[in-house]
């Protein structure tokens, strides 16, 4: 379970989260989505315990991310940030491993980071400098860090939580499904995933719930169905929506 319970954060004036809450249950995908500036990326901050709320608290598992030191927390979710960094020459296999704990067998790390670079299309590559790879295919090596690191916390007894920020950024249309079906397989795996998405359309297809962001407030949280309606798209966005079903 990751959960958001009242969470507000300020920077200096400017108020990013105001009393936001929110709950994401084992084997669920939830889509945040909203414009630019709507406080998707400070939420997701929040709930990977990341970011200390003003007020408020974030929890995975029932337990406070506060309370959590950083080796237990990486146990218990896995992050992909919206702007990961790599000053290291890493090779692509190197940079997918950096987040499996030390306590994972070598048999059960070679298993896990096998299945991630798999999921993102990226085992031919293992053994390819990071620096070597096009900025797509960087941010998939991320994403296969961050499913690594997923995988040995469940074979740790933990890997509770999946946190993704805009992880289709940059990726062509058949790595986008790529990423996102990793997504919803961790999420059959018992997973709560918790994604920030632009594409309302990925949204629409692989999330569970959609919860629309405005000015760092849920406005509304409900199955695509019912939250990507025309008009409350146009609200949150403040422009003319048309939705479409999906044949």
């Amino acid at each position: 379970m990751l959960e958001a319970r009242g969470v507000s954060v300020a920077y200096g004036a400017t108020k990013a989260l105001i009393d936001a809450s929110l709950t994401v249950a084992p084997g669920e995908i939830i889509a945040l989505c909203g414009p630019n500036g709507a406080g998707k990326s400070t939420l997701i901050g929040v709930m990977s315990g990341d970011i200390r709320p003003k007020t408020g608290e974030a929890l995975i598992g029932g337990i406070a991310t506060r309370a959590m030191k950083p080796a237990e927390l990486a146990r218990r979710r896995a992050v992909l940030e919206q702007s990961p960094h790599l000053a290291a020459p890493f090779l692509v296999e190197t940079l997918a491993g950096l987040g499996v704990p030390r306590d994972v067998t070598p048999g059960d790390n070679a298993r896990s980071l096998a299945e991630a670079l798999s999921d993102v299309g990226l085992t031919d590559k293992a053994k390819n400098p990071v620096s070597s790879l096009s900025g797509g295919q960087q941010r998939r090596a991320h994403m296969a860090r961050a499913l690594a690191q997923l995988s040995a916390g469940r074979i740790l007894g933990q890997g509770e939580a999946l946190i993704l920020d805009e992880p289709t950024a940059g990726l062509d249309m058949a790595h986008q499904i790529d990423a996102l079906t990793a997504a919803r397989t961790a999420a059959a795996r018992g997973s709560a995933v918790l994604v920030a998405l632009h594409d309302l359309s990925l949204a629409a297809a692989y999330a569970d719930q959609i919860a629309l962001m405005k000015a760092g407030e849920i406005v509304t949280m409900a199955a695509p169905e019912i939250a990507l309606t025309p008009d409350t798209l146009g609200e949150i966005f403040e422009t003319e929506m048309t939705v479409f079903p999906s044949p």
